[in-house]
């Protein structure tokens, strides 16, 4: 082809299609950018994931994983040092010095943070709590 890729190939290829836009509503001149923010989402479970990020296929109830839990509103900052404390044997100390150099990882090189899938209810007047 005229755009130097070829029309076909048999050969299977990864894909990955995810978008990863973050928007920072409080302004580019926030301290804190996205962590002063809160979340709520109309989900009763969420989809685990591996050392890789890759989800488990196994569904998750969080009625079992408070740090997980969004059903009441959170904010960011403080939801991240929840799974600092749950999940990667930080202190609470630990976690806000982790989440203040934004490290991507924990102290075993694993993903830190909400990279996961979470099973929203298709009825949002159902109240999931």
């Amino acid at each position: 082809a005229s755009d130097g890729f070829p029309d076909e190939d048999n050969v299977s290829t990864p894909i990955n299609l995810a978008q990863h836009t973050y928007f920072n509503l409080a302004g580019h001149d926030c301290e804190n950018g996205i962590l002063d923010h809160s979340l709520t989402l109309k989900s009763k479970e969420y989809t685990p994931s591996d050392a890789n990020s890759i989800p488990t296929r196994e569904v998750r109830s969080l009625d079992k994983e408070p740090a997980m839990d969004f059903r009441t509103d959170r904010e960011l900052y403080r939801a991240l040092s929840d799974f600092g404390h749950a999940y990667c044997d930080y202190t609470y100390d630990e976690a806000k010095d982790h989440i203040k150099k934004m490290h991507g990882l924990d102290k075993e090189g694993n993903p830190y943070g909400f990279d996961h899938n979470y099973v929203l209810n298709p009825d949002p007047t159902v109240d999931d709590r």
